[in-house]
């Protein structure tokens, strides 16, 4: 009895040993800067990581993952966004509202086959901050394409990126 778990556990780590991978990560950043004609200034900011797992005994390199994060900051107003494998295209700056087009990679299973498509999408800043807009908060809901163009006095800012996503018409 003794011995079957002896082997059973050297079984076992042996398995281990060989299964067992390291998680090395590498993160750049990019950024970008646009001034709009009437006194906005822009700033983007992306982050690519890419995650390698490599076997600890063996060496073998099983992958490499690659993912980026996309923010911004609007000025004047302090105003943030932040999206976790999202590309943005454009602000839509009106009278009294905030939107932002971005792309977003969906994919769906059919069939045994991945099907991967780029959507476009909007959100709408909502500000409910106080006191000199040092108080409360500040975050985005998502919007439909109909609500920014009810609005009045829009214009558009495009949003520097590196088109990781193209939209084909």
């Amino acid at each position: 009895m003794k011995s079957i778990i002896k082997q059973l556990l050297l079984n076992l780590l042996i398995v281990f040993s060989i299964g067992s991978c390291s998680c090395s990560t590498k993160e750049s950043k990019k950024e970008w800067t646009s001034e709009a004609a009437d006194g906005y200034l822009l700033r983007v900011k992306k982050i690519d990581s890419y995650t390698s797992h490599k076997g600890i005994l063996t060496g073998i390199d099983y992958g490499t993952s690659h993912s980026y994060r996309y923010s911004f900051k609007l000025s004047p107003g302090r105003i943030y966004w932040e999206g976790d494998g999202t590309m943005p295209k454009e602000l839509i700056i009106c009278r009294d509202e905030l939107y932002v087009n971005y792309y977003r990679e969906t994919y769906q299973l059919q069939s045994d086959k991945q099907i991967y498509s780029v959507q476009s999408q909007y959100a709408k800043h909502v500000d409910k901050r106080y006191f000199f807009k040092l108080l409360g908060e500040q975050y985005w809901v998502d919007a439909m394409e109909e609500d920014h163009k009810k609005a009045k006095d829009c214009k558009k800012l495009a949003i520097p990126n590196e088109g990781e996503f193209k939209m084909i018409s």
